[in-house]
């Protein structure tokens, strides 16, 4: 009995001797799991205000615009605050008594939100079809009467109809920018009595503008002599080549030179409107003359074939100008009548911007073309120029590289490159 008891306990001391022995042995230590860089919030939201920043412009923002922000919102909780701060800040409202009766339940549930809203898109009831008629513009319920920008997407004002539009856009008394997007309209002096209702805009942007096909005849002169207190700070239009040689389109900036409107103007902004007739190119020269005290940044587009050297001097004029931006064709008569427009104007302007655009079938400027520049820019445009940037649209690799080899080494100590691909349009710098 003895021999089992002394046994057993020599076999429980083997047992602890070995598990101390164990733990007693020196452990690998564990493996810390890779750091990971987080990106800080504020990029984060900067990246976010960037996407908002798209919603004007070549896009119509209000729908693929606000999926990305909805998207943004339900990614993580950190991104939700500030894509819902962008999300909130426009609303979409089509010209229905019962999507207008929702929008108001909406408000009602959530007060917190009229208060948010900066941007009214308007939009005719069956906004799926391209050119459908905005008829009349219900009244909208709550603070939205207040917000400061409206935008007319989509749709197409009929004769019949323009009355019954302008009277219901007059309940918006705080408007300071009126946006439209692919809006047809019947005349010019439909698009004046728009303008004129609103006596607080600052900044009249027109994207896609077009003119109705249902013409009664050749446009009226309009009478300019109007008592208005309208100033616009920018005027900005995206369009084809074809709206400015519309006689329309002509009257229409003949109204505007005429009656006050643009002697305010800051920004003209004129994207593939192609000057290409004496007519339209005498038009906008007249709205750039009229506004020569106040414009700081203004963007032409002359034609391939275009002699614009008289519009140098309504840049002599412009003491304030800071940033111009031509966009032309890239073959040796247009790049010519560049060259005169440079010496032709006293230009004291910081920031030139060159677009050019590839012209089929035309004569690349050569080497001693690119010469007369530089001597220009020597002898006339350095004291003055601080930035000139030079692209081309669309770049090919082979396009590039020759546009490059063409530039004098001395020019190109000053440039800014700012080479972009099939980019329908350009970034100003």
């Amino acid at each position: 009995m003895s021999f089992s008891f002394i046994t057993v306990w020599q076999g429980m001391l083997h047992r602890v001797g070995l598990l101390w022995a164990f733990l007693a042995l020196p452990r690998r230590q564990p493996i810390a799991p890779p750091k990971r860089h987080s990106i800080p919030i504020l990029i984060w939201e900067m990246v976010i205000d960037s996407v908002a920043s798209d919603m004007s412009g070549r896009r119509r923002w209000e729908s693929k615009v606000a999926n990305s922000l909805q998207s943004c919102s339900l990614t993580c909780r950190a991104w939700t605050p500030r894509s819902r701060y962008h999300l909130f800040h426009f609303i979409a409202m089509r010209c229905s008594n019962e999507h207008v009766e929702k929008l108001s339940t909406l408000l009602i549930q959530h007060p917190a939100l009229e208060s948010r809203i900066k941007v009214l898109v308007v939009k005719p009831d069956d906004h799926s079809i391209r050119g459908a008629s905005l008829e009349e513009i219900p009244p909208v319920p709550g603070l939205l009467s207040q917000v400061p920008e409206l935008r007319i997407s989509t749709c197409y004002v009929a004769v019949m109809n323009a009355a019954k539009v302008e009277q219901s856009l007059c309940q918006f008394t705080s408007i300071t920018t009126l946006n439209f997007y692919a809006v047809v309209l019947p005349s010019c002096d439909v698009l004046r009595r728009i303008i004129l209702s609103f006596n607080a805009l600052r900044s009249l942007i027109m994207e896609l503008p077009e003119w109705s096909l249902i013409r009664t005849g050749p446009p009226s002169p309009i009478d300019s002599t109007c008592n208005t207190q309208i100033r616009l700070r920018e005027l900005q239009i995206t369009g084809q080549s074809g709206w400015l040689r519309d006689d329309h389109s002509i009257v229409f900036f003949q109204w505007l030179a005429k009656s006050g409107i643009v002697d305010s103007l800051q920004q003209l902004r004129l994207k593939y409107l192609v000057m290409t007739a004496t007519r339209s190119c005498e038009a906008v020269r007249t709205v750039a003359a009229a506004a020569s005290n106040t414009l700081e940044k203004l963007y032409i587009a002359p034609g391939p074939d275009l002699e614009f050297t008289e519009f140098g001097d309504v840049i002599s004029q412009c003491s304030k100008l800071r940033v111009l931006g031509i966009a032309i064709s890239y073959h040796r008569p247009s790049f010519k009548h560049l060259v005169s427009f440079l010496d032709h104007s006293s230009m004291f302007c910081p920031t030139l911007d060159l677009l050019f655009t590839r012209h089929p079938g035309g004569l690349d400027p050569g080497t001693d073309d690119w010469k007369s520049f530089d001597d220009l820019l020597q002898t006339r445009l350095w004291a003055s120029l601080k930035v000139l940037g030079i692209s081309q649209m669309p770049v090919e690799p082979t396009d590039a590289s020759g546009l490059r080899n063409n530039i004098p080494r001395t020019c190109k100590r000053r440039i800014v490159y700012c080479w972009r691909g099939s980019e329908l349009g350009y970034t100003p710098l």
